[in-house]
């Protein structure tokens, strides 16, 4: 009999994604630096690639906003980015003297297919502590979608504990949800998906 664990539960969500297009990265498989929540050569490439009009150095003021925030909360944070997310990224920039602006689009979309999607599991993220979370969506290099799964075999473990596991990565890992969209928690039985602010009786 077919032992249905969180491991091919996790590998059958990848094969859906995979089958809308997705290109699958096994995080352990992957050198990079862990502390960095961003894929930054891939958010870089994007840039340019829905940007095609815009300098270099337009660009690259572009990557530092998304890089780097002032204090505050991670929600505050996660607004942010919500903003250039949805609106692109305003840039000042000098060219021959003369201080320029421009705004950097994050997506491009108008053509879905100018875009990167990457679907990683196993991968691993270091900041307060290290963690691991099952599945990650990667657009344009950056992490906006979060799945958090557990095993439908295990009575035990219900949909609560992904979502409680969930709160403790955004303590442990919090840049990391600088980029959130969205989180989703499952068990199979039950899949539903929430923001960082949402209790557990807000996820949808």
């Amino acid at each position: 009999m077919f032992s249905f664990t969180e491991s091919s539960y996790e590998n059958s969500i990848i094969e859906l994604l995979e089958g809308l297009g997705y290109t699958h990265i096994y995080g352990p498989d992957v050198t990079r630096d862990v502390r960095s929540p961003l894929m930054v050569d891939e958010v870089r490439l994007s840039l340019e690639r829905v940007n095609p009009d815009a300098p270099l150095v337009a660009i690259e003021e572009a990557l530092y906003k998304i890089k780097n925030y002032e204090a505050g909360s991670l929600v505050s944070k996660n607004e942010v980015f919500t903003d250039y997310l949805q609106n692109g990224v305003s840039v000042s920039y000098q060219d021959r003297g003369e201080t320029k602006s421009n705004i950097i689009y994050l997506v491009d979309y108008e053509n879905p297919s100018n875009n990167n999607f990457v679907v990683a599991n196993q991968w691993t993220v270091e900041e307060y502590e290290t963690k691991r979370p099952d599945v990650v969506i990667f657009l344009n290099g950056i992490p906006v979608v979060l799945m958090e799964l557990k095993s439908p075999k295990v009575d035990s473990v219900t949909i609560d504990d992904a979502y409680l596991q969930i709160r403790n990565y955004m303590k442990s890992i919090e840049s990391f949800f600088i980029y959130n969209a969205f989180c989703i928690i499952s068990d199979q039985s039950q899949t539903k998906a929430g923001t960082i602010t949402a209790d557990i009786d807000r996820y949808m």
